[in-house]
């Protein structure tokens, strides 16, 4: 039996960041953009939005708010990310 080794390289916070803040806000339709925050965000999520408690459903509407609010659809600019150190004991 042949034994296989994958070399796994997990993405670093800012890289899962980006990308998942990118499909939530500049997806093409408001569908794709519900299907980014259910695959982004737990269904019990503990959030806050400036001190007020926020539910899943409510980032769903706020997002959805948010969209419909821009007709030229949203577009997210990240001035600045600082990444931590990596730990090469860990792989991230």
């Amino acid at each position: 039996m042949e034994t296989s080794t994958y070399d796994i390289h997990l993405c670093s916070l800012t890289e899962w960041s980006v990308r998942h803040i990118r499909d939530i806000f500049e997806a093409s339709t408001d569908e794709q953009s519900l299907r980014a925050i259910s695959t982004t965000f737990a269904e019990d999520l503990d959030a806050s939005v400036n001190g007020a408690p926020l539910t899943r459903e409510g980032i769903k509407q706020l997002v959805l708010a948010m969209r419909r609010s821009s007709p030229r659809g949203l577009n997210v600019e990240w001035l600045q990310a600082v990444e931590a150190s990596s730990d090469p004991t860990t792989n991230r």
